[in-house]
């Protein structure tokens, strides 16, 4: 018999564990209820996506590209798609998946345009961080990022995309796989791929220096 201060569920996750599940749900309900009433003309919650997801198209965008005002360029034409499909075609899935998959296409053709497009053949530090990081420690953490993402602009394109989608934009698996229009096992092989070539490449910067 339990005692008398035993919790009434015992196997019930904590709150604080449920928490980010919970908020990542009504983010995604969010979204879809604003989708729903963009694409019956709402201008006012397309505006809301367009807060919602902006920068987050604009981050995914700068890193595959490498350049700010294409980038800017890219999430302005994104979203201008995205409101001229509420007219014809509305996304059938998630919105952001439809926008990130549109952004991505738009980085490709930006890439092949100008030569920059690196493709494989076809396929079938955890601590707590300091709240007043020293100069030093600044001037470290601004190398270790530029010198991940010049690793990153070696990967190919279609590595590249799903590992800036899983791990920059927290994507899960399925989100990034429709992103990519791509089976969830195709984008697991991606990122392993990625993920070897990643260490590979940051192994050799590491001995060069």
């Amino acid at each position: 018999m339990p005692p008398d201060d035993a919790p009434d569920r015992p196997f019930a996750r904590p709150a604080a564990a449920q928490a980010p599940a919970e908020a990542a749900s009504a983010a995604a309900a969010g979204l879809r209820a604003l989708s729903a009433a963009a694409a019956d003309g709402d201008a006012a919650a397309y505006a809301g996506l367009v807060e919602r997801l902006a920068g987050r198209v604009f981050g995914f965008a700068v890193r595959l590209l490498g350049d700010r005002a294409e980038a800017e360029d890219v999430t302005q034409e994104s979203f201008a798609r995205l409101w001229r499909a509420y007219d014809v075609s509305p996304p059938k899935g998630p919105v952001e998946a439809w926008l990130f998959r549109t952004a991505r296409n738009l980085c490709i053709d930006r890439m092949r345009r100008l030569g920059r497009l690196v493709d494989a053949p076809t396929e079938t530090v955890d601590g707590a961080p300091d709240p007043a990081p020293s100069a030093e420690a600044r001037w470290a953490a601004r190398e270790t990022a530029e010198t991940v993402q010049a690793a990153l602009d070696l990967l190919p394109e279609r590595q590249k995309s799903a590992i800036l989608l899983v791990h920059f934009q927290d994507f899960t698996g399925r989100q990034a796989a429709e992103a990519m229009a791509i089976g969830e096992e195709a984008l697991e092989s991606l990122l392993a791929r990625g993920r070897r070539k990643l260490r590979a490449l940051l192994a050799e910067r590491r001995d060069d220096l």
